[in-house]
């Protein structure tokens, strides 16, 4: 087989998103043209046996390799974590070193998403000489909205993190300065180890703990600037994007817009609302319980009985939102 047959796809998870990322996965799996392999790297936080085995089961007979990475925690101890933020995001911003040396490309992605198109259509793109290639985030779309949006008047409501990373005009980071999410890259990792880009980033991490709003997305947009390409947003629409009553409200031309709404390639579930929580509203939902059937977790559904204690934590997680954007010099716009 091809080298440019053979994608590497990473997945980084906790025991709390070991279902979410089988779907995440076997979406991917599902979706693949058929004449491309993949392998997969899952970057493990701390998930079960039992639940790795539910995962194994579902994916062996679709991917060609499945690998499990265990980083050592210590190498994340200068990184703030939080009940929404757990170490297992940071994982993704060490990928060039916890994976085998030969992987010189992967796609990362985050668990809880779900792809509705192949992914080989972007996992070999020309990243320019960039290290990665990501979407730019439609509510923090620049390094400080406030002032690089020509409609901010208009999208001012749905717009979050101004500045989006600390000390920005001090770093000399342009305020127009797009800001992707870190929800899906394609990740160059032999320009990473060249360049210690892993270095930079631990640095980062110490040098503003407790002050990213984003965390590892903070740090990536932080170390890297405007050395990033910019994929088609379609390939990570965040699920309040469908909230949004027009094109108008984003950063985006109306025929983006359109096509990121009505024909995702990857639909990301950002935000304290999930569709696995009960009687969630989100977009999409009832593909991700179709997809949800083909996995271990078949038949699967919210409990009406955990309805209460789900809401006393998506509560918890607003309050959390709230907080973090008001304390930190992320306020969303009045």
């Amino acid at each position: 087989m091809s080298s440019t047959n053979l994608l590497s796809i990473a997945v980084s998870a906790d025991d709390g998103y070991a279902m979410p990322m089988a779907v995440a996965v076997q979406s991917i799996l599902d979706t693949l043209d058929p004449r491309y392999q993949i392998d997969l790297y899952i970057l493990d936080g701390g998930i079960s046996l039992t639940n790795r085995e539910r995962c194994q089961s579902t994916w062996e007979c679709r991917a060609r390799n499945i690998h499990w990475i265990q980083p050592l925690r210590e190498l994340f101890r200068n990184f703030s974590s939080s009940d929404h933020f757990t170490i297992a995001t940071y994982f993704r911003l060490l990928l060039d070193r916890l994976l085998p040396l030969d992987v010189s490309r992967v796609v990362y992605v985050d668990p809880d998403t779900l792809c509705r198109k192949s992914i080989h259509e972007i996992a070999n793109i020309n990243l320019n000489g960039f290290p990665i290639a990501a979407t730019q985030d439609i509510f923090c779309p620049f390094i400080d909205s406030r002032f690089a949006m020509p409609n901010f008047d208009i999208a001012r409501g749905n717009i979050y993190g101004m500045p989006a990373i600390p000390n920005a005009v001090e770093q000399g980071v342009p305020i127009n300065q797009p800001y992707f999410n870190s929800g899906l890259m394609v990740m160059d990792l032999d320009c990473f180890r060249q360049r210690g880009i892993a270095e930079r980033l631990l640095s980062y991490a110490a040098k503003y703990k407790g002050r990213l709003l984003w965390a590892d997305q903070c740090a990536l947009n932080g170390c890297l600037g405007d050395q990033w390409t910019q994929l088609d947003p379609i390939w990570n629409v965040t699920t309040p994007t469908f909230n949004l009553p027009s094109f108008q409200y984003s950063c985006f031309d109306q025929r983006t817009f359109e096509r990121m709404v009505s024909d995702p390639a990857l639909i990301h579930f950002a935000g304290p609302k999930k569709p696995w929580h009960y009687a969630s509203q989100v977009g999409f939902v009832h593909e991700f319980f179709l997809a949800i059937d083909g996995t271990a977790w078949k038949g699967w559904r919210p409990d009406a009985a955990a309805e209460e204690l789900l809401q006393n934590a998506n509560r918890s997680k607003m309050r959390w939102y709230k907080r973090f954007f008001t304390s930190r010099g992320g306020d969303r716009a009045a």
